[in-house]
């Protein structure tokens, strides 16, 4: 019988006299009821503390929590950046197809202005005389302004090719920096996705700062190699929560932070505590000195 067959036949009440973890969560191990015990860090946790109290090897169990909490990674904010990034990527596209097609339209607004302006001012006309001779000489001056008249509309036709043609490039050179501006947020949006999935696997440790109203002795006895820590100060305490340790504190004015929450014990005297797989948890005096190895500090 290997030890986690051994384990899930224990009784959660005896387990707990050794651990002093709750019996509740105990049977939610042994019935491998993952989702009830919150995060894979206190499971974790809970996993390495019966081992070394027990003596047990539950390696099995170990992985069994791994896979249950890699295969429920919660995805919904990958999608919600996934989404906002699609829209905004649109938002944009649309935009620059907007703006290019209002430059386009002042473009050919000024280009048709000026051609219906040099169309609307024909050089002046030839009076009509009855001279035979003045209507040759005037025949023979309207000639060379026909020729210059013809000059101008051609010099205006080439001209409106030559804008069109450099306003068709611009327009060119907006589509393909678009493309590539669409592309670099493809990326990114890419990126976002990996980064997003990477996060959602890392365990977060609970942030506890005590915060004393007045100053304060703080005694910390770190559980995995008993060595003691203390403080005599006025400003707060910010505790290591990658490491179990019991604290002790001189008077009971003073409060917890856990993670932006106030937590007050309104305790009257010195204060005992234990903080092992993520959770701070108020000891009494017994208790307190049968985790110190039967000492008081």
């Amino acid at each position: 019988m290997s030890d986690y067959e051994k384990f899930k036949e224990l009784d959660p009440q005896e387990v707990h006299k050794k651990t002093f973890i709750s019996p509740r969560v105990i049977a939610n191990l042994q019935n491998e009821n993952f989702k009830k015990l919150g995060t894979k860090a206190k499971a974790l946790g809970f996993v390495k503390i019966i081992e070394r109290e027990l003596h047990l090897d539950l390696r099995e169990l170990r992985e069994k929590i791994e896979e249950y909490f890699s295969d429920n990674l919660d995805y919904n904010s990958a999608f919600i950046i996934k989404e906002k990034s699609v829209a905004q990527s649109f938002a944009f596209g649309s935009l620059l197809k907007i703006l290019i097609f209002v430059i386009i339209l002042i473009g050919g607004f000024f280009v048709y202005h000026d051609f219906i302006k040099k169309d609307n001012n024909p050089p002046p006309a030839v009076q009509p005389v009855v001279d035979e001779n003045i209507t040759q000489h005037v025949e023979k001056i309207s000639e060379p302004s026909s020729e210059q008249n013809a000059t101008v509309s051609n010099e205006s036709g080439t001209k409106i090719e030559e804008e069109s043609s450099t306003s068709s490039e611009e327009n060119v050179t907006s589509v393909q920096a678009a493309s590539q501006s669409s592309e670099e947020i493809s990326l990114d949006l890419e990126n976002n996705e990996t980064n997003s999935s990477g996060a959602s696997q890392e365990v977060t440790l609970p942030h506890i700062t005590i915060i004393p109203k007045k100053r304060i002795w703080l005694g910390i006895i770190y559980l995995d190699n008993y060595r003691r820590k203390m403080y005599s100060t006025a400003r707060p305490i910010e505790l290591n929560t990658s490491r179990d340790q019991l604290i002790l504190t001189g008077h009971g004015a003073f409060f917890f932070d856990i993670d932006g929450k106030k937590v007050d014990y309104n305790l009257t005297g010195k204060g005992k505590f234990i903080y092992r797989a993520g959770e701070l948890e108020k000891l009494d005096t017994k208790t307190f000195k049968e985790y110190n190895r039967g000492r008081v500090w």
